[in-house]
């Protein structure tokens, strides 16, 4: 995962949220601890073969996909469940 273009951060695991509309990632864990996002951040999620999830930061624990209204505060409570 990188943070704003910074050096890349392996994450232990996290989530993504799909809805209709919408999708989350959320969950994010680094070094067995809760990863906390800076708020307006925009934080890509990487695999070997390439961008996985792009996004801003919405709160400390969720990022918004970026193809979702930043406007949009409500994020979604049910959808499938990626764990990554």
């Amino acid at each position: 995962m990188k943070v704003d273009g910074g050096q890349p951060v392996a994450l232990d695991s996290c989530e993504i949220v799909r809805d209709l509309d919408r999708s989350v990632l959320t969950g994010a864990v680094h070094q067995g601890q809760a990863y906390r996002f800076p708020v307006g951040s925009r934080v890509t999620l990487l695999c070997e073969t390439g961008v996985l999830f792009e996004g801003r930061a919405v709160a400390e624990d969720q990022v918004l996909d970026l193809m979702s209204s930043e406007d949009d505060e409500q994020l979604p409570g049910e959808g499938g469940v990626e764990t990554i």
